[in-house]
C-alpha cells in the first residue's frame, strides 16, 4: 500500500539523514573557511566518514522499505541547511515492493543461519585452537545478525512475516543437519572463511541505524541475536537423530520480565509482533561462551575508513591467524 507519510520508525531514519546532511554541510563550510579554498573539503577524513555514514544509512533505509523519494527529499533539505521537519508535504513515491524486500532479508537470514550453524558445530573447538580467528568470526556473525535485526525492525515485520523468517523449526533443523555430518576439516575451512568476511558495510549500517534509534537493542520484540541463533541450532544438534524437529517452539519472554512461556510459531496473538528468546541448556551455554558469542559485541567497524582490528597480541594455543 502506498503511504503518504512516513511511519514512526521511518521518521527516525529520515530525521537522521537530514541531520547528518546538515552536519556535513556545516563541516564542509568550516573546512573550506579554514583552508581558504574549496578543494580540501572532499578529502577531509571527518567529512568523508560523515558522507559514508549518510550513504550507508540511505542504503539501509531503502532495504528497510523507506521510499527513495523521501530519502532524497530529506537529504536535500539538510544539504540546503534546513532542519528536520516531520510535517512536510512528502513527495509521491513509487510503490514499495515489500515481498522483494522480505525476500532480500530472507536471503540474509539464511546466510546468518549458515554461519551460526558452523559456530554451533565447530565454534568450541575453533576457539580452543585459534583464539584470534574465533574473535573475528564471532564479531562478523554478531555484525551480520545485528544488521538483519535492524532491517527487520525498520520493516516493522508482522507476526506472519517474522514467523516466515525465523519461526519455522524445519529451517533450524535443516541448518543443523547440514553441519552435523561435516568433517572437522570442512568445518574449519568454512569457519576461517566466515572469519575473513568483510563486514564493514554491514557494520556501518548497524551503527548508523543504531544512532537513529533502529535495531534489536531498541525494538520492542527484537529478532533473535547471534547467541540465540547459535543456541537454537545447538538444540537440534544435541537432539537424537530420530527426534522430530517439527512444531512451534516455546520460549521464555525474559525481555518482558514476565518469565511466561510465549509461543514463537503458529496460532494467533493480540500482540502483532513476534517474540524470540534463547533456549536453555548448560551444554549450549558453554559452547556459545567458547565461541566468543556471549559477550555484548559491537560491530568491528564503525566507518568505511576504520582499519581492520589486529588479532590479540598473545594467543595461548598455537593456531593460525586469519
Amino acid at each position: 500500500m502506498k503511504m503518504n507519510k512516513p511511519s514512526t520508525l521511518q521518521k527516525r531514519v529520515l530525521r537522521a539523514i537530514t541531520e547528518h546532511a546538515l552536519e556535513a554541510r556545516k563541516l564542509l563550510a568550516r573546512i573550506e573557511s579554514d583552508n581558504g579554498h574549496g578543494s580540501e573539503g572532499g578529502r577531509n577524513p571527518a567529512y568523508h566518514r560523515l558522507v559514508s555514514k549518510i550513504r550507508e544509512l540511505e542504503a539501509a533505509a531503502v532495504a528497510g522499505g523507506v521510499p527513495r523519494e523521501w530519502i532524497d527529499q530529506t537529504r536535500y533539505r539538510g544539504e540546503l541547511g534546513m532542519t528536520w521537519r516531520a510535517d512536510l508535504h512528502w513527495r509521491d513515491h513509487a510503490p514499495i515492493d515489500r515481498p522483494q524486500l522480505l525476500t532480500n532479508l530472507g536471503n540474509e537470514v539464511r546466510q546468518v543461519r549458515e554461519i551460526a550453524a558452523v559456530a554451533a558445530a565447530y565454534g568450541q573447538r575453533g576457539a580452543l585452537a585459534e583464539a584470534g580467528t574465533s574473535q573475528l568470526f564471532a564479531r562478523n556473525l554478531d555484525t551480520l545478525a545485528r544488521r538483519v535485526a535492524a532491517i527487520a525492525h525498520l520493516l516493522n515485520l508482522t507476526t506472519s512475516e517474522a514467523e516466515h523468517l525465523w519461526g519455522r523449526e524445519n529451517d533450524w533443523a535443516a541448518a543443523a543437519h547440514r553441519v552435523s555430518g561435516a568433517s572437522e576439516a570442512s568445518l574449519k575451512d568454512r569457519w576461517r572463511t566466515f572469519a575473513r568476511l568483510d563486514t564493514r558495510t554491514a557494520a556501518c549500517q548497524v551503527a548508523a541505524l543504531s544512532d537513529a534509534g533502529i535495531g534489536a537493542g531498541v525494538a520492542g520484540n527484537p529478532a533473535p541475536s547471534a547467541p540465540h541463533i547459535v543456541q537454537r541450532i545447538q538444540r537440534h544438534l544435541h537432539d537424537s537423530p530420530g527426534h522430530p524437529a517439527a512444531g512451534p517452539a516455546v520460549a521464555t519472554d525474559h525481555s518482558a520480565g514476565t518469565g511466561h512461556p510465549v509461543p514463537t510459531g503458529g496460532g494467533s496473538s493480540r500482540d502483532p509482533r513476534v517474540r524470540f528468546e534463547a533456549v536453555r541448556g548448560e551444554q549450549i551455554a558453554e559452547s556459545v561462551d567458547a565461541a566468543g558469542l556471549s559477550r555484548d559485541l559491537r560491530p568491528v567497524f564503525r566507518s568505511a575508513t576504520d582499519t581492520e582490528p589486529s588479532p590479540p597480541g598473545a594467543v595461548r594455543v598455537n593456531g593460525l591467524e586469519p
